[in-house]
């Protein structure tokens, strides 16, 4: 169930907090293990947002209230992680930047804990808290890792741009630090490990990257010959569609029902992704236009 979900988080989180407030490690491990809880608290707070929280607006009384101030608790830490992330160990902002985060994060989790969360297991039913629950890990799978704290905190907006920005952070994550994370004998906790080898970063890197260097010096040799203007910008906002019709269509709402929608929208959704030519809607999702 989604609130178990959300516990044993905020206690993977409490133990990272714990070994970065003893400070008995050195700074770069320090600074690994701050970059990573960061990492940890954006994906969890991405799934709040998209899924999480809307539900509570929808079935606690007074949810709307309760939301908001939780939104805005997440967007202040955010703020918070963006300055850390640019920030050595051994610099004296650290320890006051992290300090101030692990304050923020504890109050966030115990106004979760002890108000939120159990009106929310109260008022759904076992379905529907189990419904959540998948949402939630799918959406942590497809979350940034990084903060951003201009980006779009309720849906449907952060349920486009957040996919888009996953998958970007994730690429800089593993050019970042293709290798497993260790740290002398200190093997490093779980949310440290099972980074892809740098052979495989390479060959996904080029498979992605040289269609788009190709197309891209096709143009200027094609201007003219039936390339203009008119086809960049058809083809630009052909692309977007499409792409937005098998991301919130086909992914988010036909397979996993993100969000409500009604029915001229579910249709357009529907012929969006069609265009893709992935195959039917009805062949990945479970829903019907």
């Amino acid at each position: 169930m989604t609130t178990q979900t959300q516990t044993t988080d905020h206690r993977n989180v409490e133990r990272a907090f714990a070994e970065l407030e003893r400070g008995n490690t050195s700074p770069d491990y320090r600074k690994e293990l701050a970059d990573h809880v960061i990492a940890d608290l954006v994906r969890h707070s991405v799934a709040e947002e998209q899924f999480l929280y809307p539900t509570a607006r929808d079935h606690i009384d007074g949810g709307g209230e309760m939301v908001d101030e939780e939104l805005a608790e997440h967007a202040e830490a955010e703020k918070l992680m963006k300055q850390l992330e640019g920030i050595a160990a051994t610099d004296p902002r650290f320890d006051q930047l992290l300090n101030q985060l692990i304050g923020d994060v504890r109050h966030h989790i115990n106004e979760e804990e002890s108000t939120l969360l159990p009106k929310l297991q109260s008022s759904c039913s076992p379905a529907a808290l189990r419904d959540l629950g998948h949402k939630w890990l799918l959406a942590k799978q497809a979350a940034p890792t990084r903060p951003h704290p201009s980006a779009p905190d309720t849906p449907p907006a952060n349920l486009v741009v957040d996919t888009g920005v996953g998958m970007i952070d994730k690429i800089r994550d593993d050019v970042a630090s293709p290798d497993m994370c260790t740290t002398g004998s200190r093997t490093a906790p779980p949310m440290l490990a099972g980074k892809r080898p740098r052979r495989e970063i390479v060959l996904v890197s080029v498979f992605v990257v040289v269609p788009l260097l190709a197309l891209v010096a096709a143009i200027p040799l094609a201007w003219g010959w039936g390339v203009g203007w008119t086809e960049l910008a058809l083809a630009f906002a052909l692309y977007c569609l499409s792409g937005l019709g098998v991301t919130v269509g086909f992914h988010r709402y036909f397979t996993h029902g993100a969000f409500r929608a009604r029915r001229p929208l579910r249709i357009a959704l529907a012929i969006l992704g069609s265009m893709a030519v992935q195959g039917p809607h009805h062949r990945l999702g479970r829903r019907s236009p």
